[in-house]
């Protein structure tokens, strides 16, 4: 997890990248293909900023679990089942902001600039899913959804 209050201009993201690889948030393997120009200028976004205003008023939340029923029919148009499927996910940061929550959600794929509708489309649903679990859990309404974009180094707001 990024120390938001420890950041400055001059701080040493490969000893942040290190300790959380001894903290197991990711492997040797794994640490070594993570650019620390990529976390920093995730972290000196506009995105970045905002969350690090909520660490500081203790409302940002990171990797939330979630469970919850959804009709057959509402994931399936297709189907007559009156089944209700369970769904599961890891919410990967939401911050609480004028009293609604910014859900958001770090993406890895590959993709070109000018490719940010593709991966916008790509994961629309996924969010919709999150942020409806969100309000269900908390009672408190979602009002954004940001995909970051490691690969391209922006938000998305869906």
């Amino acid at each position: 997890h990024i120390p938001y209050q420890e950041v400055d201009a001059n701080y040493d993201f490969g000893l942040l990248l290190e300790r959380m690889e001894q903290q197991g948030f990711f492997t040797a393997e794994e640490r070594r293909l993570i650019y620390t120009g990529s976390l920093a200028k995730f972290v000196f976004s506009d995105l970045g900023k905002r969350m690090k205003d909520a660490d500081a008023r203790g409302q940002l939340r990171r990797e939330q679990q979630f469970m919850m029923g959804i009709a057959a029919k509402e994931l399936y148009p297709e189907t007559e089942s009156e089944e209700t499927i369970l769904v599961q996910g890891i919410i990967d940061a939401c911050f609480l902001e004028e009293g609604e929550w910014v859900l958001v959600d770090y993406k890895t794929d590959y993709v070109k600039q000018g490719d940010e509708q593709l991966l916008a489309e790509r994961y629309r649903e996924q969010l919709r899913q999150y942020a409806r679990a969100l309000e269900q859990i908390t009672g408190i309404p979602v009002k954004e959804q940001v995909i970051y974009s490691v690969g391209l180094g922006k938000s998305i707001t869906l």
